[in-house]
């Protein structure tokens, strides 16, 4: 993950499939317990930075995206906000695509 140009976590602050939402942003529950989680912060993945985590966020390269949205649910002008990260383009063309 590293080599990674940009890593967007999209967190949807009124999520209802995903449990903990937070997980969204590689936090979880607590051990042991339902109620409390943690926060990417505080996980061992991003202290120990065993997936590049720490590295790619030191670097500006991790970018954490919140909707007070349900799951996935997004316009297509929140989405055209994370387009800059993507670079996406179309493979036979050479301006950006719009989606």
């Amino acid at each position: 993950m590293m080599n990674l140009s940009n890593f967007v976590m999209v967190k949807f602050l009124q999520d209802r499939m995903v449990l903990p939402s937070e997980s969204e942003w590689f936090g979880f529950y607590r051990s042991g317990q339902s109620k409390k989680v943690y926060s990417l912060n505080e996980s061992y993945l991003f202290t120990k930075d065993s997936l590049g985590l720490y590295h790619l966020r030191s670097h500006g390269r991790l970018h954490l995206v919140s909707y007070p949205s349900g799951h996935l649910q997004m316009s297509k002008r929140e989405f055209s906000h994370l387009m800059p990260f993507m670079n996406v383009t179309h493979k036979n063309a050479r301006e950006p695509m719009t989606l």
